[in-house]
């Protein structure tokens, strides 16, 4: 069953059997003791885990610690969850081969967390899309509706927001990617990098310090900026030293 499937058979629920078990349009779920959330058969929740009556846990999906969920999350397919990740809020889905884990906090609303993408550390997801293979750790921040796809690895205290598109490249310290910028590729981008409004990073771009690409600038190839500067105005940079 999908989320949309869970959603309707709770509205209307068929039920062939009350406490402990339940049957809801032929899959059995049984209400976890630690606030009542329905875990398939299938799956596997921890007593130590607090589940909230509105969860939803599916398939082979396995949550172990102190992990905490509220709100109406839906965790499915292989996802593991461990450490004292907490996930609060509404709209949230996290399936594939997903593992979050540390001290990992998912909340908000119109989250969705899928394929192969790795959230560690102290990791904040507060929206967006996140598929693919990515590696989000350190106290990094992902918030509004960014898509963050592919292979990108992000760390430190990066933020990435608004409806900016991130499907390659390595971020750290305080680097910062909003708006509706995008970056693919293989890129670097560390330092006090802000890459806004319209701006573009990709290829094996090498950004860091205090430099900014905003106003439809683009930086590609191998090219390398430093210092305090910013790049605008549709400007394009290719392999400059």
């Amino acid at each position: 069953m999908d989320a949309k499937e869970i959603r309707i058979a709770l509205r209307n629920p068929k039920v062939i059997a009350c406490q402990p078990c339940i049957i809801i349009n032929d899959v059995k779920f049984c209400h976890h003791p630690n606030g009542g959330g329905l875990v398939a058969e299938t799956a596997l929740v921890e007593e130590t885990v607090r589940l909230d009556m509105a969860s939803i846990v599916l398939d082979r999906a396995q949550i172990k610690g102190r992990v905490r969920i509220t709100g109406s999350p839906i965790i499915k397919d292989d996802v593991v969850i461990t450490g004292n990740v907490r996930i609060e809020g509404h709209h949230i889905e996290i399936s594939g081969k997903v593992r979050l884990s540390d001290k990992v906090v998912v909340s908000g609303g119109n989250v969705l967390i899928g394929e192969n993408a790795i959230v560690r550390d102290f990791a904040t997801i507060r929206g967006g899309t996140i598929i693919g293979s990515p590696i989000i750790g350190g106290h990094a921040q992902i918030y509004d509706s960014p898509k963050i796809s592919g292979e990108p690895r992000i760390s430190g205290d990066v933020q990435i927001g608004g409806f900016a598109e991130v499907s390659g490249g390595t971020f750290s310290d305080q680097a910062r990617v909003y708006d509706w910028a995008r970056v693919w590729g293989s890129p670097r981008l560390s330092g006090h990098v802000r890459v806004f409004h319209q701006g573009k990073v990709h290829d094996f771009a090498d950004l860091s310090d205090d430099v900014w690409v905003c106003g439809g600038a683009e930086v590609y190839g191998n090219a390398k900026e430093r210092g305090d500067k910013v790049i605008g105005s549709d400007e394009r940079i290719f392999c400059s030293e």
